[in-house]
């Protein structure tokens, strides 16, 4: 049976939700929940993991090389097709860290509506995957706390910094996942999704495969 994913209503149902796990061994697992607050997105993390949530990733265009990162991805047109094979407008990836005791967000989007400028391309002898925009978002904020066996987290993301207005009974798709990282955030070594399992959401060592966007393995999140 697959997960199901609700965007709850207010903040409280961060406490009340059930939330979507995703196990990738006996020391490395974790479930998300989301809601809605105001005008935010808001998404929790409770992850088991030895290591904690930094990186010492020197580019922030290459931020998921480091590890230790949380990833959210979501399509935020509900009218795209849902067995696209590539992004569109309205598809967009947000990896949150901590480097230098400071919370870090970066937004990654494959397409966006009406771009006239020069995307960015990451390359490897492999290929290429190409980005209208990545960029740093300082309004993303980042609660975070270790624990005995890892930490919790809270995400809070401004809607207008991603160009969605939920509506309730409102279906997207979505997917929630962790990058493992080493110790010291300078290397990633595995990646887990609820619901992408592909070939390419497995890779850590191809720059293109690791930073692609791939929507039609997304899941479904309604909002409430």
């Amino acid at each position: 049976q697959a997960p199901q994913l609700v965007i709850g209503a207010d903040r409280k149902a961060l406490d009340t939700a059930k939330g979507v796990e995703k196990k990738l061994d006996g020391a490395r697992r974790f479930t998300a929940r989301v809601a809605r607050d105001g005008g935010n997105l808001l998404v929790s993390y409770d992850v088991t993991v030895p290591n904690d949530l930094i990186s010492a990733a020197a580019d922030p265009l290459l931020l998921f090389k480091g590890g230790n990162c949380l990833d959210i991805q979501l399509a935020t047109d509900p009218t795209a097709d849902p067995k696209r094979t590539t992004a569109v407008p309205g598809d967009l990836r947000l990896l949150v860290t901590r480097q230098n005791d400071k919370s870090l967000a970066v937004l990654y989007r494959t397409k966006v509506a009406g771009f006239t400028g020069s995307p960015t391309v990451l390359k490897s002898p492999t290929g290429t995957e190409s980005f209208d925009e990545i960029r740093v978002v300082d309004q993303v904020g980042l609660t975070y706390s270790r624990n005995g066996n890892g930490f919790t987290a809270l995400v809070t993301i401004p809607l207008d910094q991603i160009g969605w207005k939920p509506v309730p009974g409102q279906v997207i798709t979505m997917d929630l996942g962790y990058l493992y990282g080493n110790a010291t955030g300078t290397q990633v070594a595995a990646r887990s999704y609820v619901f992408n399992n592909s070939f390419s959401a497995n890779v850590v060592n191809d720059v293109p495969h690791e930073s692609r966007l791939e929507p039609a393995n997304w899941g479904s999140a309604t909002v409430e």
